[in-house]
């Protein structure tokens, strides 16, 4: 059986955003489109956005980005952003295209999708505005832009002098306050209309002014409580709590020249694996306090793959999981989970010490679950938590989920693609008489039964019968032999023949042969 997830597996087919909306968990996966699940993950759905057509040269079917608000789901797409209404059981009720028709942006991707909830008290929701960052299929002709919405995607604008011409790459909002982060620019406004760019050359330390994001690509920014942190390329800044109007940052790059000694300032951090932050994320601890964590790749001399994580000052710095490419982070209280290309790393106290966590359990199917396990260095591409429950998603093995008070047990579910025919097959093959005494058929017995097994020439004719009604257990891999002489006690004859083994529960499974002299 299968959960609904046969296509997400491989290059650009895998999990990269969940997003809830209601009782019904989202899923994003680039080319391998959006998938939905209302029952907590027994079954999956995959949602097309135009059921016209359903190919990739479609761009409605390749999902960048995801966000919830309330009973909608905006979608980040190749073609554009759709809003999909959701029902309570689920459902996509309607969707909604916009398609941004600016001659410099017809068709262009939607690379992130965000939503800004602007209220004069807190807690009151006066207006909401959809925000979409895009980047141009072909870079020849089309442009980068960011459009926005007042009205859930009727009517989309943008600022040619401000929003247009620029690649931005990541959007953060504060009520009323506005913040984009792309090449060489931090861009804030208070209202839409005016707008603030400040350029790299300008984001430097406070300490030292040669160390700056002048010409760098900012990748991401995130907002906790009044601080900010800028990831870019090279390094990362954070801006002092408190500091809302002449931002004095602090830069933290990686000290990987040891000569340099003396271009080492209070800001730079032996400590940090590299200068190249391809994650960022905060946990939020008990009694106001937080930690930030980075992952880094190999970008120069000395840079290595591993975490950094600080406090949210950034003046405690520490190397952990060297040699770790982490891809997001997941946090419980003091627990860290991350995902790496070596596993699902986990710490239960904010990283002093890890442990390779084993996605041991059973392969969920529509009828009897089928025990599974994964290797410990199985790529992991996303974790995430949904209330008390952590799922993951990997590369080539699907999805998984355990209960948190779980974790550490062999009490996994795993959602994946699973085919019968693949546990179905005969060895050895090509088949010789002269060279091998038996040929042997693997198969599963799903129910128990009589067990007959039939061998037909390529003319679709019985030549034999290896089995006849043998009674065999149900959720076991039998093996049986076969000593390749028809049913008239004569060799079988070279050729190609096929091969059927019939359960009397009605389970039926074909097979082929290749026999040599």
């Amino acid at each position: 059986g299968m959960t609904g997830l046969d296509d997400v597996v491989g290059p650009r087919k895998y999990a990269v955003e969940f997003a809830v909306v209601g009782h019904n968990l989202f899923m994003a996966a680039l080319e391998a489109g959006l998938y939905m699940t209302s029952d907590t993950g027994q079954n999956w759905q995959k949602v097309y956005l135009d059921s016209a057509d359903t190919t990739l040269s479609n761009g409605r079917n390749i999902i960048n980005s995801i966000a919830a608000d309330s009973n909608s789901l905006w979608i980040g797409t190749d073609s554009g952003v759709v809003l999909a209404y959701i029902s309570d059981p689920g459902a996509v009720d309607s969707t909604e295209f916009s398609v941004f028709e600016d001659a410099a942006n017809s068709g262009a991707r939607s690379y992130r999708v965000g939503i800004q909830k602007i209220g004069a008290t807190e807690g009151v929701v006066d207006s909401t505005i959809v925000w979409s960052i895009n980047h141009p299929l072909d870079t020849l002709v089309g442009d980068y832009a960011v459009f926005f919405s007042s009205n859930y995607g009727d009517t989309w604008s943008t600022d040619e002098l401000n929003l247009v011409g620029t690649k931005y790459n990541d959007m953060a909002f504060i009520n009323n306050l506005i913040y984009l982060v792309g090449m060489n620019v931090f861009n804030q406004s208070p209202n839409r209309i005016f707008w603030y760019p400040t350029p790299g050359s300008l984001i430097k330390d406070s300490q030292l002014g040669t160390i700056t994001f002048s010409g760098l690509d900012l990748t991401s920014i995130y907002i906790r409580s009044d601080t900010i942190i800028l990831g870019s390329e090279n390094g990362f800044a954070v801006s002092p709590p408190g500091e809302s109007v002449n931002i004095v940052w602090r830069i933290y790059r990686a000290n990987t020249d040891p000569a340099a000694f003396d271009k080492v300032t209070t800001y730079t951090s032996p400590n940090i694996s590299g200068n190249f932050v391809n994650v960022l994320d905060i946990q939020p601890l008990d009694y106001g306090q937080s930690r930030i964590w980075a992952s880094t790749r190999m970008a120069g001399t000395d840079e290595y793959l591993a975490v950094s994580t600080s406090t949210l000052d950034g003046l405690n710095w520490n190397i952990l999981l060297d040699g770790y490419e982490a891809w997001n982070f997941a946090f419980n209280g003091p627990e860290v989970f991350a995902a790496t290309s070596y596993g699902l790393q986990y710490s239960p106290d904010t990283g002093y010490t890890w442990e390779t966590l084993t996605i041991k359990g059973s392969l969920t199917t529509t009828e009897s679950p089928v025990p599974f396990s994964m290797d410990s260095n199985t790529f992991i591409t996303a974790v995430t938590i949904l209330r008390d429950t952590l799922w993951v998603g990997t590369l080539e093995n699907g999805a998984a989920r355990i209960a948190l008070e779980d974790i550490g047990t062999n009490n996994w579910e795993i959602f994946r693609f699973y085919d019968d025919a693949a546990d179905i097959y005969a060895y050895p093959v090509p088949f010789s008489m002269n060279g091998n005494e038996y040929l042997y058929f693997h198969y599963p017995v799903k129910k128990e039964g009589y067990v007959t097994i039939e061998v037909f020439d390529f003319a679709m004719d019985l030549v034999a019968t290896p089995i006849e009604n043998e009674f065999k257990t149900s959720d076991i891999y039998f093996t049986d032999k076969w000593d390749g002489r028809l049913d008239s006690g004569a060799p079988i004859a070279v050729g190609i023949y096929y091969f059927k083994v019939s359960i009397s529960s009605g389970e039926t499974y074909w097979g082929k042969l290749a026999i040599i002299p």
